[in-house]
């Protein structure tokens, strides 16, 4: 059995919509407080959060953690001695559970936006200085369509510039960009050439193909597949049905897995009986069907999964967990773009309450991870600096 530590960022997609109405915000350092169940390595929230990703978003140090809840999300900063030192961004609306936040550099400076999508009609970005200090909200005005599915296309776009990207009814492709001007969000909408039901896919992933064309990879909601669909012509056309597992995908990774210079796509499935799989693909040409699978393995019943470096041997492994749940696995990496069985994750829980998000984070930047955990109905994050790999 091996001992390690943390690293790399969680997945997060977004429900994003639109609406005009004035809001305050402000962004002020959390005051002490208590919570039921805290250790050393808890921070106390405002509020019981349901959401958990982490980025480096300021690129000095360690990595951030952001925390949404119904009625505000907090940033926790981590400065060189591993203190957490947390601050809050509040909005004077709540946060439906299904909201998430993304990030993309939307305003091309080199920093990492937020894209909170709060609340079904809103469409906020935050920016971001070097520091992380959150500096303003802009405010997007528009059709108040639900999108579904929304991720960063950085570079990727036709327009060649960053783009959150979803899908919308119809179906259609939704893209919305921000102008040089920094103030001005544009909305691109274009007919999407599939079944209306890949509405509320679980995920969407946009890459760059072999043969130089502008793909978008949707999982369908029902069945175990995943759409490659191809922009043609301002329009996306069906290009290939690539079958994943038994059930419909439930999210999506494209990463480098063998370090080959080439992505992969990694995908969790659910099966019937609900299990998961762990399905990883390779790209290819048109006259490959863009997408061949390299790998695929059972990992129980998870319900979620990160691509980190967790055994030290430079390899991208799997962290998978069902959640809510105390359970979980990884599957180390081999390098060429297969992993060896789910093995379990041994962890000391700071009380018994299940977890209900968690994200790898590198907090103190020194190359190794940590976990950064929500317990369900506690008003706090918990951060798990030591498991054992078994």
């Amino acid at each position: 059995m091996s001992r390690r530590r943390h690293a790399l960022a969680g997945i997060a997609l977004a429900a994003v919509g639109c609406r005009d109405d004035p809001m305050n915000f402000s962004f002020d350092p959390l005051p002490p407080m208590g919570c039921a169940g805290s250790s050393d390595d808890s921070v106390c929230l405002p509020a019981v959060p349901y959401f958990v990703a982490a980025w480096n978003l300021d690129e000095l140090g360690g990595d951030e953690v952001v925390v949404r809840s119904r009625s505000s999300f907090v940033t926790v900063l981590v400065d060189d001695q591993d203190d957490l030192t947390p601050a809050v961004l509040r909005a004077d609306r709540p946060g439906p559970a299904g909201s998430r936040i993304v990030e993309c550099d939307m305003d091309r400076d080199g920093r990492q936006d937020l894209v909170d999508a709060g609340a079904p009609g809103y469409a906020d970005l935050t920016m971001w200085t070097q520091g992380s200090e959150v500096t303003e909200w802009i405010h997007h005005r528009g059709e108040a369509a639900f999108v579904s599915s929304v991720h960063c296309a950085d570079g990727w776009a036709p327009v060649g510039e960053p783009l959150l990207v979803g899908v919308a009814l119809g179906p259609s492709v939704v893209a919305m960009s921000l102008a040089p001007d920094g103030r001005t969000v544009t909305r691109t909408e274009m007919p999407l050439g599939l079944p209306e039901s890949v509405f509320g896919g679980h995920f969407g992933r946009s890459l760059l193909g072999r043969d130089g064309e502008y793909l978008l990879l949707l999982g369908d909601p029902e069945e175990g597949t995943v759409h490659v669909t191809r922009l043609e012509d301002d329009s996306w056309v069906a290009a290939a049905d690539v079958v994943v597992g038994e059930g419909p995908p439930i999210d999506a990774v494209v990463t480098d897995v063998d370090r080959d210079g080439v992505d992969e796509v990694v995908v969790l499935t659910r099966t019937d009986d609900e299990q998961a799989m762990i399905w990883v693909g390779e790209f290819g040409t048109e006259a490959d069907g863009y997408l061949s699978q390299r790998f695929s393995a059972s990992v129980g019943a998870a319900t979620a999964f990160w691509p980190v470096f967790l055994d030290g041997d430079g390899d991208i492994d799997l962290l998978v967990a069902r959640l809510p749940g105390i359970e979980l696995h990884w599957l180390q990496g081999l390098g060429d773009g297969t992993f060896a069985s789910a093995r379990g994750v041994g962890f000391e829980p700071s009380d018994d309450a299940p977890l209900i998000a968690l994200t790898p984070a590198d907090l103190d930047g020194d190359g190794v991870p940590e976990l950064a955990v929500l317990p369900l109905g506690r008003d706090r994050l918990d951060i798990i600096r030591d498991f054992v790999l078994e």
